[in-house]
């Protein structure tokens, strides 16, 4: 049996306001933006702060 990997299902992504830091190594650069979710099929979920557009 082969180890899973994460993969994003494609069009579930959700974007939110910035509410916080998403690591402990921050980049302070994106405070302030906004926030992409992407959800793996497995519920395991990734958080992206970032300053560009969110372009649904």
């Amino acid at each position: 049996m082969s180890a899973h990997r994460h993969r994003a299902i494609p069009g579930a992504s959700t974007v939110r306001t910035f509410t916080g830091p998403v690591r402990a190594d921050q980049d302070r650069r994106a405070h302030g933006g906004v926030c992409f979710i992407d959800t793996c099929r497995c519920g395991a979920q990734r958080r992206t702060n970032t300053n560009r557009m969110a372009v649904m």
